[in-house]
């Protein structure tokens, strides 16, 4: 999992290149920057629980090595004794 990485709203739009892209372009900044105040609280609360489920994955792997761990432990404890 890649910690620390987050879900963004703001993707880079293309390099117009002719007066039509340019137009499509400068319509998309324009519907973002109008949406902006809809997106980025979604985005916030979607990078929130991203980082919450990252964490207690990370949490759960950790238990699970050490319940392993143990496990052995007690396999090898009762198979020398």
């Amino acid at each position: 999992m890649a910690v620390g990485q987050g879900v963004s709203a703001h993707a880079a739009l293309a390099r117009p290149t002719t007066l039509v892209e340019q137009g499509r372009v400068l319509a998309q900044r324009l519907i973002r920057w109008y949406l902006r105040w809809w997106i980025n609280p979604i985005v916030e609360q979607q990078n929130a629980f991203n980082a919450a489920a990252t964490q207690t994955v990370q949490h759960l792997v950790t238990a699970d090595a050490e319940l392993r761990a143990a496990t052995a432990a007690l396999r090898a404890r009762r198979a020398g004794g």
